[in-house]
């Protein structure tokens, strides 16, 4: 995921953002930042070489961010 939610203060963050110098403040309010798609805890894993840095979460099933998107082609064949 790219984006979470601080449920603190209601503000969207971008991993990116958080990774980066100006994130420090926030990185220890971590019990405070969730999925977007589901409220659930995340977590920020900071990238490495080519990776970029991202967060990390346990969804639960009915999340909207980690279901198939659906399109027709499965359909039409």
């Amino acid at each position: 995921m790219k984006r979470a939610l601080n449920i603190s203060d209601g503000t969207e963050w971008d991993a990116k953002d958080l990774a980066g110098e100006e994130g420090q403040l926030l990185r220890r309010q971590k019990p405070s930042l969730v999925c977007l798609g589901c409220g659930r805890p995340v977590s920020l894993r900071v990238g490495q070489g080519l990776r970029n840095p991202c967060f990390a979460a346990r969804h639960t099933s009915d999340c909207a961010l980690v279901k198939g998107s659906w399109t027709a082609f499965r359909y039409l064949q």
